[in-house]
This record gives C-alpha cells, structure tokens and sequence, in this order.
C-alpha cells in the first residue's frame, strides 16, 4: 500500500494553487489515513483541505490488538476478564477459608472460561452470565449450589464495580437465580428443620449435655440463644464481647485474625441474652479474658478447610444423634438451630427487622437501605415503643431450661475420650 501523502504537502499544494485529484481512506483500526482523493475542483479540495485539518487536529485512537484501551469508557478504566480475575483473586485470602476460595475460584475462572479471558469486562450482559448459568445447570448441578456460583460471580463484579472497572449500576449477576415455588417446597421440606421444643430440652438437659466436650457444650449453647451461624461461633474472640451502654454485647465481625463473615449484613453488634450471663459465659469470658487467651473457643483454627466452626458443626451433629434425635423429613444439625431461634423470635412477637439484625439477614429494599437505621444492641434485647405499640426484643426467648442445673452441665469436666478404633491393616 503507497504511503498516505503528508498533510503539510497537500497544504502547501492548495496554497500554490496546484489542483490534484485526491480521495481519502482511513483504516477503520488503526485510524491512519491511507489515501485521499478530489474530483479535482478547487471547491472540493478546498472542502477536503478543511476536513484534512480537522481529521489531524484530533488524536488517533488506540490501535486494534491492544489488550486494553488506555481510554476510559463513560468513566470506567477497562480491563480483561483474565486480568481483572488475577486481580480479584489474589484479594481472596484469611480469613477466607481454603474451600471457600476454591469456591469461588472455581465461579470466578468458569465463567471467564465460557466468555474468553480477553474480553473487556465492562462489555459483559446479564445475557452473557444467564447463558453461562444455564449451561451449567445443564450439566446437573442442584440450584443452591448454582445459586451459590451466581453469588461468587456477583461478588466478582461488585468489586470490578468499586475498583473502577464496571459500570455502578445493575450487577449483571444478581437476581439471575429464580426458584420457583414448587422449588421453593421443595427446599423447605427438605431443608434443615427447626428443632421442636421437646428436643431442645432433650439436647441441653444437663445429663445429656455433660456426655460432649465442654467447648462444644458452650458452643451449643450460644448457637441455642444467638442463632449465629456455626463459623461465626465457632471464630468468637474473647474481644468480641464489651459492654456498650449497659448491655452485654457480642460483636460478629471479620475484623479479628481468621475471621471472616458470609456478607455485610452478617457484621453486627447484638446483645448477649439475659440466659448466657445467668448460665455463666460473662464469668468465662471474664476468666480467659485474665489467662491471657484470645479465643472463646480454643480449640478452633485459623485457615481450617471448611471454617472455624467446622470442629463444633461435627460435634454437635454427633451430639444430635447419641440424644436419639432424628428427623424423617429434611435434615437437622447445628444449622436447625439458627432455624430454631427465628422461629421462637417469630413466635414471640419479635419485628422481622428486629429478627434479621439479630442473626445477620439482609434488609432487602430502598425502605431499609435508605431511610432506616440499625436498632441499638438495648432496642434488640428490649423492643421498642411504648404502650400498645411496644415491640418485644429478643429477651423473650425463652426453651423453659433449667439455668441452675444447666450451669453445672457447662462447668462439669470433660467425659473420657474413648479409645480410638485401630485400623485392620
């Protein structure tokens, strides 16, 4: 291809009067002008000296083959998917647990792998991530563990959002797992289910109790009146717990060395129910507080595959079986008692805010995110109002144990451990 004439020539040229017939191309990738033509006129070199100017007075854009434009587009920094995964990635370290991250590596790279690592992702639909979860329900995967892609996936975008790389508007991957409502029976029948009052009393009756390792009697038991996931317990620093305006307090945060929570909606501050300090956690926090230990449950470690709960998830669940505790429909273990707690709150006339503050639910809508704030630690544990607009706070919670007796059960010694089995070679 001849090289594209010089513009100061063509310039120079008209200015001298010397007509030429000249047309004008321009490669539509890398901007350049490779030939240009006139029919010769004095009035259109004229107009097309007058288009030379303006064409060279602005800059080229960026060539094609470029992994990313050096441009921002409508206030967005382009980037790669590959890229922005490396990226992402490497954020997802402790307290993350190991399989956690697998996780979510896992998400993250699949979805990368249907669309191609060089596509920009500020270029990426909704489309792009529905056909990508429909191919993977195609393979066979149940929707919560599709529902848990999505979530990894939308993880990943809101941090291309705040880092500057997507758009702040929709996520593209929210809301892209529907279940429908025969879905939605199907789960809560086969879910995990709220423990009946019988078998809470079976489960914290004092000569069953002293049958398990102290931490998990009291891992049990704080599970019992907090509701709190397993990993959050089971992570509990000694620090955690403060008064705060006269109230006793627990706060759930990723703050602390290996802790991690499911979402922002898990961080809170609650109040300690009026049954733990009767039943003794305040003295032993006070205790381990003094010994120099940092972690209400020593026995949990940081980094551990499944989290910090995993030991006390295991636990229990063998403590749920030797009380001869089963469930014909569904499943039970440590989880059904956070289902338990909701239940008993909902029962007890606590508010559904007051409800899902407590255990760490989002506040789903404008209404909460806008205009409404977090109740107080002293507003959960006593409702709020007066007279017959008075709500009640989650100091109603009552399983009728008895406290004094349930007291001894947690302060009892540790049974014998039985011999370990020896493996048949």
């Amino acid at each position: 291809m001849a090289k594209p004439p010089n513009v100061e020539d063509i310039l120079a040229a008209g200015n001298r009067g010397e007509i030429k017939r000249w047309e004008m191309e321009r490669d539509p990738m890398s901007g350049l002008v490779t030939k240009f033509t006139t029919d010769g006129s004095a009035g259109d070199n004229v107009a097309a000296l007058e288009a030379m100017k303006i064409i060279f007075a602005s800059p080229l854009p960026e060539r094609a083959g470029s992994a990313v434009k050096a441009v921002t587009v409508a206030g967005i920094q382009p980037i790669t998917l590959g890229e922005a995964a490396r990226k992402y990635l490497a954020t997802l370290a402790a307290p993350t647990p190991p399989k956690t991250i697998s996780q979510k590596k896992a998400a993250v790279n699949g979805f990368i792998s249907s669309k191609g690592e060089k596509v920009l992702m500020h270029e990426v639909t909704r489309t792009d991530i529905s056909d990508w979860l429909a191919s993977v329900r195609m393979s066979g995967i149940v929707t919560a563990t599709l529902e848990n892609k999505a979530a990894y996936v939308k993880a990943f975008f809101a941090w291309a959002q705040g880092a500057g790389h997507f758009s702040q508007g929709d996520n593209p991957a929210s809301k892209q797992i529907q279940r429908g409502k025969n879905e939605k029976r199907r789960r809560k029948k086969f879910g995990f289910r709220v423990f009946e009052l019988d078998q809470v009393r079976a489960l914290f009756a004092p000569d069953a109790l002293v049958r398990v390792n102290k931490q998990t009697r009291w891992g049990a038991i704080v599970g019992l009146y907090t509701g709190a996931r397993v990993s959050e317990v089971g992570q509990l620093a000694v620090s955690d717990f403060r008064d705060l305006g006269g109230v006793w307090t627990l706060n759930i945060t990723d703050e602390g060395l290996g802790q991690s929570v499911k979402n922002e909606a898990s961080k809170r501050t609650i109040p300690v129910h009026p049954d733990l300090i009767a039943l003794g956690l305040r003295d032993r926090v006070d205790a381990l507080r003094a010994a120099g230990d940092k972690r209400l449950f020593p026995r949990a470690k940081a980094g551990s595959v499944n989290g910090m709960g995993n030991w006390l998830s295991k636990s229990f669940g063998r403590h749920i079986v030797d009380s001869g505790i089963v469930c014909e429909v569904g499943k039970i273990g440590y989880h059904s008692l956070r289902k338990t707690i909701i239940q008993a709150l909902k029962d007890g006339g606590v508010r559904e805010e007051a409800r899902k503050e407590y255990v760490g639910h989002e506040l789903e809508g404008d209404h909460h995110e806008v205009y409404g704030k977090l109740f107080s630690p002293a507003q959960l544990l006593n409702g709020v109002g007066t007279g017959p607009l008075q709500t009640e706070g989650i100091r109603v919670l009552s399983f009728g144990l008895d406290l004094t007796a349930l007291r001894a059960a947690l302060e009892a010694p540790d049974p014998p451990r039985a011999p370990r089995k020896r493996r048949v070679k």
